[in-house]
């Protein structure tokens, strides 16, 4: 986009704009606008309020124009976090407007549907669940409980079964299901908005058609007052449900859950060069100063233990494993090497607990660390 200095403001531009935007979700506006942004005078406030009013975000480049403090050339897009990198030019390139450039992410419209697999507890008789995996514990793992000595190849069999019985009783109590997730459900959404929303659109539609403007501004006042309604709704949601979170750690979850924690990451080297960050580590890095010669001398002169204790891993028992188990519940994401994740056995850690400890002081005694823990998960 182009607009000559002192010429008329982007009103042509934004009943166009105003056209394309509910078809699409990625926007970029760019071009030299001659209008300096930098400084505060109408026609840089009207730019402003315009990409207030639509949420967008301009790409602070700076000063553009070899003339000083002057940001004529823009780039404008519909979010900050599509845009993973932005450069300028050090040196101006064509009648002193310096090269400005950004690398934008473009979000999938035809995103593909989303397949998850997971456990289904919500029919799961937890009483059931913990008597059947005792009475198979009991049948397939009688006598681990009650071994001084095992072969390597049995405690890795008895380490399998142990797995398998677990597994088993969990497909039978909490079945694997399917779903397929077109799109994340909005709470705070309700049906009422939801009518508004249909009515705005067909508005719309119906002042593109008819090329009407009293129907579009009617459609720029309902779209500004659906906006502040769907913030409020969201700010309303937020604060009925969010005190009800028992923990710091429930509350993340949640959060994360509703997809207002899932924001990408920006690196560093996105506002840093390598070379900045690399000389900034070197300085913390050597920020203490070396061991002198006399130093060394006396480190190299320290004798040498003559003897070497032995290292000897100690038995754990059933209070210690269960500590354990308990302390990283809330913590573990991971699974193990049979896709068991470890919140799904927190109604069965009492129970499981005793032939874990078994287990574990047998690899001990045998100073062999069980294959299976062996392989990444």
């Amino acid at each position: 986009m182009y607009r000559c200095p002192g010429g008329q403001l982007f009103s042509d531009f934004l009943t166009k704009f105003n056209l394309y935007l509910p078809r699409f979700k990625n926007v970029i506006i760019t071009g030299d606008l001659n209008c300096n942004l930098l400084v505060d005078s109408f026609e840089s406030n009207y730019i402003k309020n315009f990409i207030c009013e639509y949420s967008l975000f301009s790409v602070p480049f700076g000063s553009t124009h070899h003339s000083g403090f002057s940001q004529l050339d823009v780039m404008i897009v519909d979010s900050s976090n599509k845009v993973k990198s932005f450069a300028k030019s050090l040196t101006p390139f064509a009648v002193g407007h310096h090269i400005i450039s950004i690398c934008y992410e473009f979000h999938n419209l035809n995103r593909t549907p989303q397949i998850i697999t997971y456990r289904d507890f919500s029919n799961c008789d937890h009483d059931a669940l913990a008597n059947d995996l005792i009475a198979v514990f009991r049948i397939r793992l009688s006598n681990l409980l009650i071994l001084s000595n095992i072969h390597p190849i049995e405690l890795t069999n008895s380490l399998n079964i142990f797995y398998d019985c677990i597994n088993e009783t969990l497909n039978a109590h909490a079945p694997y299901i399917t779903k397929r997730i077109t799109h994340r459900s909005i709470p705070w959404l309700h049906s009422d908005l939801r009518t508004r929303i249909k009515i705005r659109d067909k508005l719309f539609s119906r002042a593109k058609r008819l090329r009407n403007p009293v129907l579009l501004q009617q459609y720029r006042i309902m779209r500004r007052e659906i906006k502040y309604a769907l913030k409020y709704a969201k700010d309303t949601y937020l604060i009925d449900t969010l005190p009800l979170q028992s923990s710091p750690n429930i509350l993340w979850s949640y959060l994360g859950k509703l997809g207002l924690t899932n924001a990408p990451s920006q690196s560093s080297l996105n506002h840093l060069s390598a070379s900045t960050l690399n000389r900034y580590y070197s300085q913390v890095a050597s920020s203490h100063p070396p061991c002198t010669q006399e130093a060394l001398n006396n480190i190299l002169s320290q004798p040498l233990p003559t003897s070497h204790p032995s290292f000897v891993l100690t038995p754990t028992n059933n209070h210690e494993v269960l500590n354990s188990l308990n302390s990283i519940m809330n913590k573990s994401r991971g699974l193990s090497p049979d896709n068991l994740r470890l919140s799904h056995l927190k109604q069965l850690l009492h129970i499981i607990t005793p032939y874990r400890t078994a287990i574990i002081n047998l690899s001990f005694k045998l100073n062999m660390f069980p294959s299976v823990w062996k392989n990444p998960t």
